[in-house]
């Protein structure tokens, strides 16, 4: 991180601590990128409602795991 943003970034992250600290951010696991998308438009419908109030922030690795779905093995 450039040396001028270094504060920015520390009180970034010290916010985000705080949030998760007094229960203000939701961690939503997942397993598929099927489920990611399902949680990921069930979230956004949801924060709808609150308008400006709300705050979305998706951060996600869906790649590490993603298999096409003719690749899945179905049982």
């Amino acid at each position: 991180v450039a040396q001028d943003k270094q504060q920015k970034v520390i009180d970034l992250m010290k916010a985000a601590q705080t949030a998760y600290t007094e229960n203000r951010l939701l961690q939503i696991p997942f397993f598929s990128l099927t489920d990611y998308l399902v949680l990921l438009r069930s979230a956004a419908e949801s924060l709808a409602r609150a308008g400006k109030r709300a705050l979305f922030f998706s951060a996600a690795a869906v790649s590490d795991f993603y298999l096409p779905s003719n690749k899945v093995v179905r049982t």
